[in-house]
């Protein structure tokens, strides 16, 4: 390093026998002609009161500092370090978590040789370093710029999760392709993006990644790889998951690939093209590849098939024990395709659901129980069952009930599928279904609760209705309708009802006319049309 030694000061009488000149002193700094290769004199002028004038002698570096550092062949806890020397044989080494402040990292002294090997590291954690040449015990140069590294990361221990929960992906998740196009995070795919994605992540509070299915070039090959997975660990591990694709137009879907490298074999355990109607659970068995070392999970989205409506989501990736025995009710049929029926209109209730083995054992004697309440009080029971359900497999279970809801009340159907082991996950084994009011007065499609119109442009006559089926005889004397009103266009204005016949899928001819009123509310509000012969 260089120094400042200091040899001369004068005071104020003296300066002027230096500098004998009538005119005021100005501060400065001259250089004497005393100087050599490692030595040289600066004389200053501090203005003031008094006038000083000082000396230094400047020793000029003879240790110069390293440049350049650079790191390489990052592994979990080690690193190769390299720098250019400024001319010493001898090194110190400062290193530290990003950010460190200079003076207190951890220090190496004496280093001899070079590229230097850093062990002793974290994985998966940033680092800066610098160097100092040391030229001699009392003689060090200055430290260079620091350089910058980062460890590898280490293999995961089974159980593994990953839900997306920010903004940013995991550091130790890769997302690659060869045309450079990449997955995406998202909260919500919003309708300006084209509406070929999911509204919400699986879960409707997080993120999910996805593929924009419209970006040029087309790709073959979007990958997102999972950091390296120990599942030495688990007795029968299982890749469950869960993804989105939704194309509205077209005819082609992009494909979603996993496949999954241990060692030297690369599987693909996962190919899906379809809609999914919504977020679709998958789940894979792994047991049966046998992998003894830590796996690499892709999902790789191939959009070269011409599709451009398709952007395929992914979340909620979890590698874990598959339950042995784990039973779950997919799906359950509707009570009514109305939601209020005369008590004279009503038929057999037909129970409906589908129940699926998502375990790794077959399941014996699986058995979906049907429970009939109205007003919350059971008044009819049965069931439907099979010996047993293969693995991966599901089952459609069909009955037409020995029960017709005549009497007044609100009905639901609550539906329980159970098997004879316990069951892993219970909380997936129940559902309800929707309510069907039974009345004595009547009949109607919806639960009466607006959240949503229909109409015809303003200036517009026309004709909208639902089409309803009846079954038995009966006498109509009125029809409720729900207005809008969007910016007050239906205050007073005439409305009225037609009961018209229909079929082939057309209205037809028309039976029955409500008398007219003027509707003259000014907001929205349900309006009564009633017949003027009390039926029609």
């Amino acid at each position: 390093k260089g120094t400042f030694n200091p040899f001369y000061t004068v005071t104020p009488d003296l300066i002027g026998l230096q500098q004998p000149n009538a005119a005021p002193i100005a501060g400065g700094l001259f250089i004497t002609d005393q100087y050599s290769t490692s030595n040289l004199q600066v004389f200053g002028v501090m203005q003031g009161t008094p006038d000083i004038l000082f000396g230094y002698d400047v020793v000029v570096p003879n240790c110069l500092n390293p440049t350049l550092p650079v790191a390489s062949n990052a592994t979990t806890t080690t690193v190769d370090l390299n720098w250019t020397s400024g001319g010493a044989t001898i090194w110190n080494i400062e290193y530290g978590p990003l950010g460190f402040v200079s003076g207190t990292g951890t220090k190496i002294s004496n280093i001899t040789t070079k590229p230097y090997t850093l062990t002793g590291l974290s994985a998966s954690t940033v680092y800066e370093f610098r160097v100092e040449d040391s030229c001699s015990a009392a003689n060090n140069s200055f430290w260079s710029v620091k350089g910058r590294f980062a460890t590898a990361c280490a293999a995961v221990v089974a159980p593994y999760t990953q839900s997306f929960g920010s903004a940013t992906f995991d550091p130790c998740i890769t997302n690659y392709s060869s045309s450079n196009e990449l997955w995406v995070l998202s909260q919500a795919y919003s309708p300006a993006q084209g509406g070929h994605g999911p509204a919400t992540d699986n879960s409707g509070t997080g993120y999910f990644a996805y593929v924009d299915d419209s970006e040029s070039p087309s790709s073959s090959d979007v990958t997102l790889q999972m950091p390296d997975i120990d599942i030495s660990g688990l007795t029968n591990p299982e890749l469950e998951f869960f993804h989105y694709s939704d194309r509205e137009t077209g005819t082609r879907n992009a494909t979603l690939y996993v496949t999954v490298e241990y060692g030297t074999n690369l599987d693909t355990v996962f190919v899906d093209s379809v809609n999914t109607n919504g977020w679709k659970r998958n789940s894979v068995n792994l047991s049966s590849l046998g992998a003894t070392t830590p796996i690499k999970v892709r999902f790789i989205v191939d959009e070269t098939n011409g599709t451009f409506y398709d952007d395929i989501a992914i979340d909620d990736i979890s590698i874990k024990n598959a339950a042995s025995f784990d039973v779950e009710l997919l799906a359950t049929n509707r009570l009514s395709e109305y939601t209020r029926l005369p008590f004279n209109q009503t038929d057999s209730i037909v129970f409906a659901a589908i129940a699926a083995n998502i375990g790794a054992d077959t399941l014996r004697n699986v058995k979906v129980n049907y429970t009939v309440k109205r007003n919350a009080t059971v008044v009819y029971t049965d069931s439907s069952s099979i010996t047993k359900l293969a693995p991966g497999a599901n089952n459609t279970f069909i009955k037409v009930a020995n029960y017709v809801p005549t009497v007044i009340g609100a009905y639901t159907v609550d539906y329980l599928v159970s098997h004879s082991n316990v069951d892993a996950t219970p909380n997936n084994n129940s559902n309800s279904s929707d309510t069907l009011i039974v009345t004595d007065t009547t009949m109607a499609r919806d639960n009466g609760i607006a959240t949503g119109s229909l109409g015809i442009g303003a200036g517009i006559k026309g004709e909208l209705g639902s089409v309803y089926e009846i079954s038995k005889s009966d006498t109509l004397t009125s029809v409720t309708v729900f207005i809008n009103n969007g910016g007050g266009s239906m205050t007073n204005q005439p409305l009225s009802a037609q009961v018209r016949s229909f079929s082939n899928g057309l209205p037809g001819s028309i039976l029955a006319t409500t008398d007219t009123i003027t509707y003259t509310n000014t907001g929205a509000s349900y309006a009564t049309l009633t017949f003027n012969n009390a039926g029609g």
